[in-house]
């Protein structure tokens, strides 16, 4: 399941155009969004309002953004005090709704005992009824500080995750924080598309800064992840929101660039840190070639890299320029030093045989640095 463009939650209707479908149409269509994820349940409740069922009224916003060709997804909040009905309202929505993807949002209820079988059996029902539709997970953005949340009972019948990438009560750290939560599902089987959630609400008086957007959305970018998400598109109408809403609006997603092509991929699998396909995209007797010696075999090249990645940490690679003459690309890209937080520019030459890197110099350039080769494999 490849979910791909831009989305918004739809949370409460009813503070979204003051709730009128074709409205909600018309903007969800002019913020060129490719998918609107509707919450249609909340526990054993069917519910959009907060505060009462509203069926005609989820039916004829999901039947209105379907006929402008927009994605329709619904999201149930799941609490596990009873997991049989409430995987029984999420299908039944589902299948009334004629949804063409299902989320669901789990948290700290989870976490408590028992929590992993409940887990189970609501999605062992929900994939029973529906073995083909594409279900996320939306929760915590962090694995590693939810360690008792029953990610596997969750992610083992998902296709894809929506982590809740909110820094809230904190100022400055979008991107790291995007770069993390990504950096974590990474390393959890089943490795599942990384699709995250922004936050586009203003509560407990902490609203997103415009340039933490401009962040999000450039880390995102430079991660190479094919789809994201804000929540929440009623939130988003409040007129405090305004020139956050015209940003995220305004910004195609995925970006209007030429197709990806091999300096593109590059930059996205060292941003990612997967050793693995790095390592692969070398022949088997690629050599990288620095200033002071050459490094050749896959295991140096992952040592060498593995090396690099410690120095700059959850640092961002940037590509700065690019040229490519036939098998032949030159490129650079810009990082920063973790401890001495001073700049890393490296230029790189690549040379491709049979679509495989045979040679690969690379000089780091930086006037006011010196990257310590002799430390590294």
């Amino acid at each position: 399941m490849n979910l791909t463009g831009k989305g918004f939650f739809l949370w409460n209707s009813a503070e979204c155009e003051d709730g009128d479908p074709e409205r909600i149409a018309a903007l969800v269509e002019s913020a060129g969004l490719s998918h609107l994820i509707i919450k249609v349940a909340d526990g054993d409740r069917i519910n959009n309002d907060g505060q009462k069922s509203n069926q005609n009224q989820i039916s004829t916003i999901i039947n209105t953004i379907k006929a402008r060709n927009i994605s329709a997804w619904g999201c149930q909040i799941s609490y596990g005090s009873n997991p049989e009905e409430e995987a029984k309202i999420a299908i039944n929505c589902i299948k009334e709704f004629d949804l063409d993807g299902f989320v669901v949002d789990a948290g700290a209820e989870y976490k408590h005992k028992g929590g992993a079988v409940k887990a189970s059996v609501y999605m062992a029902r929900l994939r029973q009824a529906l073995p083909t539709l594409p279900i996320a997970l939306s929760s915590f953005r962090f694995p590693t500080q939810h360690q008792s949340f029953p990610w596997h009972a969750f992610l083992d019948e998902c296709d894809l995750v929506m982590p809740k990438v909110f820094w809230l009560k904190t100022h400055g750290n979008a991107g790291k924080s995007l770069y993390r939560s990504v950096q974590e599902f990474q390393k959890i089987n089943p490795n599942l598309p990384v699709c995250p959630t922004g936050p586009m609400f203003k509560t407990w008086g902490w609203i997103p800064y415009y340039d933490e957007i401009v962040d999000f959305l450039r880390t995102a970018e430079l991660l190479g992840l094919q789809a994201i998400n804000f929540f929440s598109l009623d939130s988003a109408c409040h007129p405090i929101m305004k020139s956050l809403k015209e940003l995220v609006f305004q910004s195609p997603w995925p970006s209007s660039k030429p197709e990806k092509g091999i300096v593109e991929k590059y930059m996205r699998t060292i941003n990612l840190r997967l050793i693995d396909d790095l390592r692969s995209s070398y022949q088997e007797n690629g050599t990288i070639i620095l200033a002071t010696r050459s490094i050749k075999g896959e295991r140096k090249i992952s040592e060498w890299y593995q090396n690099l990645f410690e120095k700059v940490s959850q640092n961002l690679f940037i590509l700065e320029r690019s040229i490519e003459e036939e098998d032949i690309y030159t490129f650079y890209w810009k990082t920063f030093d973790e401890t001495s937080h001073s700049p890393l520019t490296a230029k790189n030459v690549i040379r491709l045989d049979q679509g495989k890197i045979i040679s690969h110099y690379l000089e780091f350039i930086d006037s006011d640095f010196i990257f310590d080769q002799t430390n590294l494999p």
